[in-house]
């Protein structure tokens, strides 16, 4: 049995308004692994996300809000592989960390 909470990846996402990203598969899965959790943080601009499967927009608004160096949020494995971005005016950067 793995230990859990064990930090394993990590990755630097540019989120621009111009189109919405998730996260890459490949370094989610690094080693083999699946992720018990992940945090992100936002710096730069503000940008919207949903983890229900569809795409947040700005226009109309849909997905939460997340402000640049708000405290980070935590996602458990089910939001993560659904987690889809879109800055809302200004380039964001997000740092993801992926734990066992």
């Amino acid at each position: 049995m793995s230990a859990k909470g064990i930090p394993y990846a990590d990755e630097l996402i540019t989120v621009t308004s111009a189109a919405v990203v998730a996260p890459t598969v490949a370094v989610m899965f690094a080693g083999g692994r699946s992720p018990g959790m992940a945090e992100l943080s936002v710096e730069g601009g503000d940008l919207r996300y949903r983890v229900t499967g569809g795409d947040p927009d700005n226009s109309p608004i849909v997905g939460h809000r997340m402000a640049a160096d708000q405290a980070p949020r935590r996602l458990s494995p089910a939001a993560i592989g659904r987690l889809k971005m879109i800055a809302v005016t200004t380039d964001s950067s997000v740092f993801i960390t992926y734990y066992t």
